[in-house]
């Protein structure tokens, strides 16, 4: 059941966003979430990950899904 969306980044003008993983998971985590869903949008309408989107999932969620949190 999806509590409530919470908007932890937004992104600049260029293209660009801060990512921090730290205010995803506490959000989550004081909402008492089981399960979260992370989501962006690509503003071009081309849903292909670009570098900067595979870069980021690795430094900031791999983590979680390799030790089997998320």
């Amino acid at each position: 059941m999806l509590a409530k969306p919470i908007l932890v980044s937004v992104g600049h003008e260029d293209g660009t966003a801060v990512i921090d993983a730290g205010a995803i998971f506490r959000e989550a985590l004081k909402a008492g979430a089981e399960e979260i869903i992370v989501a962006h949008n690509h503003t071009s309408g081309d849903p292909t990950p670009s570098k900067a989107d595979c870069e980021t999932q690795e430094k900031h969620f791999s983590p979680f899904t390799n030790g089997g949190i998320i």
